[in-house]
């Protein structure tokens, strides 16, 4: 149909039942909105590890212009100038986003089994407030903190429902916002809750069984790319040490030209495979930054292991 152009995906950014921009404002407003800046100013000081992993993006102001300074220090070819800047400045970013992704995978992981605490415990009886609660007693969950956080929030008085949209837009993932929007249209019409919150549990068990699956086959590219890798590599030693080496005594090839020639673009080769097993393996290129740097550094081990670091 031609409405179907006009879905869009739901945003993680969802609005309150009663929106801060409701509420009446005080002479004392500014001052307060003023606290908060200061207050996250500070806990990006204070946490800055927490900070670049909620945001990995943020280390590349700091590990590019260090990338670009890695790369002058070294009186070298342009190739191995660019191979220092490539390790300089993507290893930082491909650690905190490696944990910021595994942490999101941990909490994915554990979505399921919170929404089945919590259809257990008001199919019993309680209420969703108190339900989050109970559950916010679970120590082991990686959800621990966010969930610590809606039932102290319900404590001091909060909406349910804007308890949930809290949530998500601190989770920042798409199944929590759709699972919050089915929890707050099944408040409206009922207290009972505990069928919205099995189902949610079923799909995200589901969910998790989908995503393991196209993992592990997806996981099969990545390593053909990797192989692949590596027998460019082996054929690049091989024509480095017998065709070019034979071919330059004769003096008929400049044996300098053409091994740097082939250098750079195993080094190219190793950037665009490394983008390619991020987008194949985990869904995104800025996952491939990992997999650029580990490339690197076989490129760097091969050039060593060559001996032809003179060469560039």
């Amino acid at each position: 149909p031609k409405d179907i152009r006009n879905v869009r995906k739901p945003q993680a950014n969802l609005k309150e039942v009663f929106p801060v921009s409701s509420v009446t404002k005080t002479p004392y407003t500014p001052y307060l909105l003023r606290y908060d800046r200061k207050m996250r100013r500070q806990a990006i000081l204070r946490h800055p590890i927490h900070f670049l992993t909620e945001k990995p993006a943020a280390v590349l102001l700091l590990s590019i212009p260090a990338g670009f300074a890695a790369s002058l220090l070294i009186s070298a070819m342009p190739t191995l100038q660019a191979a220092v800047f490539v390790l300089t400045a993507g290893i930082p970013y491909a650690v905190f986003i490696s944990r910021n992704q595994r942490i999101r995978r941990q909490h994915t992981e554990a979505l399921p089994g919170f929404w089945r605490t919590l259809g257990s415990a008001v199919s019993r009886g309680m209420t969703l407030a108190d339900a989050v609660s109970f559950a916010a007693e679970d120590t082991a969950s990686p959800l621990k903190k966010e969930i610590s956080c809606m039932a102290g929030e319900i404590r001091l008085g909060e909406l349910c429902r804007n308890t949930l949209v809290h949530f998500a837009n601190r989770v920042q993932q798409i199944p929590v916002n759709r699972a919050v929007v089915l929890i707050s249209e099944s408040l409206r019409f009922s207290a009972d809750v505990s069928p919205a919150l099995f189902s949610l549990a079923e799909e995200g068990r589901r969910s998790l069984l989908t995503a393991e699956a196209l993992r592990s086959g997806m996981s099969l590219y990545s390593a053909v790319i990797y192989l692949g890798y590596g027998v460019y590599l082996f054929v690049t030693g091989i024509l480095l040490t017998v065709f070019l080496d034979t071919a330059a005594s004769s003096g008929t090839l400049n044996y300098t030209a053409f091994s740097t020639i082939l250098l750079t673009a195993a080094l190219l080769h190793a950037i665009c495979s490394g983008l390619a097993a991020g987008k194949l393996g985990e869904g995104t290129a800025s996952a491939g930054v990992k997999h650029i740097c580990i490339m690197t550094l076989v490129w760097v081990v091969f050039c060593i292991g060559m001996k032809l670091t003179e060469l560039l």
